[in-house]
């Protein structure tokens, strides 16, 4: 490709190929664990609520319908090992098996059903699935507490006081990774799954670089994304978000978990894409774990935007961005350049792009 030193954000746009199907939401997440035990306890004190199963998989649920949202197997290395996808029909299903040459297997978890298992082109696994049975909801807060404003006073004669207790996890809102072969991953997914971008950032010569994917559910609303793929040095796994009430919850959880020593690795803020307000942290491997609240949704109507890629464009308000927040240096990540490099999947006009973001001010008001 020839490059340009400059260029506008969408004068070079990500392709949206012709979908395969269309999934209706993210549900789950894959990590290979070697102690189960100590992610146990921090998914505990992040919200979620072990599930009797058998089998070698020790599997996590919200206090929403889906009956598992994290999904944890034993090994000798942690690592992330892919999503779960849900489509409403069979026929989905079945088209997607077909177009794939793969077969169409039980789930062999509670809530049973079927899924296709797929490798995106980073070797991610990606289970897509019909026919999982809902499960009831567990009891929790429904309804935010109630708030006083300067022009409205809705809550007389009682004091706030949210219970100290870890923030119920509803649901699992999405999953980001790196690419170092983003615009292909991207496309993958919006190829497969029916995704399509809602947001995406470019380079200063304009080359699309991340990319926020959305189910496309017509006319009923998504989250501003469910998927989000963004240029890496190497293909890892960067953090997975799950969606808590409101800011109480957000408060609560995080003390909660640092009553139990867990890391805190950002937070609480509000994202600028998606709006959401956020809190980070990190599990006993170091995979980062997002408590979120308050996101976007948008149906159909919503046409893809560019934006130039920039480090404050993260988030609105909040305590800037920690240096050990998302990759980090490693000879394991020289490693992967040094491979990137090598294959032509890396060049070093990117990678002086790339720095000059790094060199760049997310805040240049605070410095």
């Amino acid at each position: 490709m020839q490059h340009q030193p400059h260029g506008t954000p969408g004068s070079i746009p990500l392709e949206r190929p012709e979908p395969i199907v269309r999934v209706d939401q993210i549900g789950w997440v894959i990590f290979e664990k070697p102690d189960l035990a100590a992610t146990g306890r921090f998914l505990e004190d992040f919200g979620l609520t072990r599930v009797d199963a058998a089998g070698p998989e020790h599997l996590f649920r919200g206090a929403g319908t889906l009956p598992y949202l994290y999904v944890a197997r034993p090994a000798s290395r942690a690592g992330f090992v892919g999503t779960g996808f849900l489509v409403r029909r069979r026929e989905d299903l079945e088209r997607l098996a077909e177009t794939s040459g793969r077969a169409i297997e039980d789930l062999e978890r509670p809530g049973g059903g079927s899924c296709v298992r797929l490798r995106d082109p980073d070797g991610r696994l990606v289970e897509v699935a019909h026919g999982v049975a809902l499960v009831d909801p567990l009891p929790t807060r429904t309804a935010p507490l109630p708030v006083n404003t300067p022009f409205e006073k809705r809550r007389v004669g009682s004091a706030q006081r949210p219970p100290l207790e870890p923030a119920a996890v509803v649901r699992l809102g999405h999953c980001v990774v790196g690419s170092t072969r983003f615009a292909e991953t991207a496309r993958w997914y919006m190829r497969h799954l029916g995704l399509r971008a809602t947001d995406v950032q470019c380079l200063a010569d304009g080359r699309p670089a991340l990319a926020f994917l959305r189910p496309d559910r017509g006319k009923e609303p998504a989250d501003h994304h469910a998927f989000v793929v963004g240029f890496g040095l190497r293909d890892e796994f960067l953090h997975c978000a799950f969606e808590v009430l409101d800011l109480d919850a957000l408060g609560q959880g995080q003390q909660v978990l640092r009553r139990g020593g867990w890391k805190h690795a950002w937070g609480i803020g509000r994202h600028l894409l998606g709006s959401q307000l956020f809190d980070y942290w990190r599990d006993p491997d170091g995979h980062e774990h997002e408590h979120y609240t308050d996101g976007d949704v948008f149906d159909d109507t919503r046409e893809t935007e560019y934006s130039r890629l920039e480090m404050g464009g993260l988030w609105q308000w909040g305590v800037d961005l920690p240096k050990d927040f998302g990759p980090r240096p490693s000879p394991a990540m020289l490693g992967a350049l040094a491979r990137g490099l090598v294959s032509r999947r890396i060049d070093f006009h990117t990678l002086a792009q790339l720095a000059q973001l790094a060199r760049t001010p997310a805040r240049p008001w605070l410095r």
